[in-house]
Order: structure tokens, then C-alpha cells, then sequence
């Protein structure tokens, strides 16, 4: 660091916060840390936000909204649901689109597009893709 301090080219600088950086990572690992570990998703917050999501399954949520359901930032929120879940946020509101799709799909006579509208997909296509990637087949059993 003093060989770093001492020059005046202009990479020195950044060698000089390198050798700071990796000084203190070296320091914080040898001595310990009390950082707190990232909130977990309790029970009761992560039944509110799926709650949230299965109330607004048609909507077009963001991970803001099931995060503020479950009072936590959206990061913290997404990476608490992930442990506690072992499923993205998104991968679960897409997964619960196509459980009720399929649901709706087994007992009315709607069309494709009435489903995919009260399901949250954009239009039949995009419920069509989303079924075949997820199933191997089209919605309809084809």
C-alpha cells in the first residue's frame, strides 16, 4: 500500500483502493463480523403475500407488490422467498397461473382466450407458450 501511496501514475489510485479493499476483506475474515443475516419470510409473511398474489393472480403484479404484502423490500423479500419456498417469486406466480388455467380449463367451457385473461397471461398465445413450456403439450390436451 505505501509503494501504491507513493506514485503518481494514474493507476496507482486504484491499486492503492485494491490493496485498501482486499486489506479490510483479509481483516473482516480474520476477525469475525456480526452482520445480520438477511430477514427470513415468516410464516404469516409469506402467507400474506401469497394471499396477496393469489388474490391479484390476474393482475399484472410486480415483485414490489408481494414484497410490501409481506412488509419487506423487494430484494429481501425475493431471497427469503426463494429459501423458504425454493421457487423465484415469478417461477410461483407463473406456476399458480397455470394450476388455475388448468383448473378452469377441466371444468367450463371457455375460450382459451376468457382463460387467459382471468389467469393473468396476456392473451392465449402467450398461455399456449407458457403451457407447453411447462407441460410438453398445448393447454387444450393436443
Amino acid at each position: 500500500m505505501w509503494v501504491a501511496a507513493n506514485r503518481t501514475d494514474p493507476a496507482a489510485g486504484l491499486d492503492l483502493d485494491g490493496a485498501f479493499l482486499t486489506m479490510l476483506g483479509e481483516l473482516i475474515a480474520a476477525c469475525g463480523h456480526n452482520l445480520t443475516a438477511a430477514p427470513k419470510l415468516s410464516d404469516r409473511r409469506l402467507a400474506r403475500a401469497v394471499d396477496y398474489a393469489e388474490t391479484h393472480i390476474a393482475a399484472s403484479l410486480t415483485v414490489g407488490e408481494l414484497a410490501g404484502a409481506a412488509c419487506m423490500s423487494p430484494s429481501a423479500f425475493s431471497r427469503a422467498f426463494r429459501a423458504a419456498t425454493g421457487e423465484t417469486p415469478w417461477a410461483f406466480i407463473r406456476r399458480r397461473r397455470l394450476e388455475r388455467a388448468g383448473e378452469r380449463m377441466a371444468r367450463t367451457d371457455d375460450t382459451l382466450m376468457q382463460i387467459a385473461a382471468d389467469c393473468g397471461f396476456t392473451d392465449a398465445s402467450h398461455l399456449a407458450r407458457c403451457w407447453k413450456r411447462a407441460y410438453g403439450t398445448t393447454p387444450r390436451g393436443g
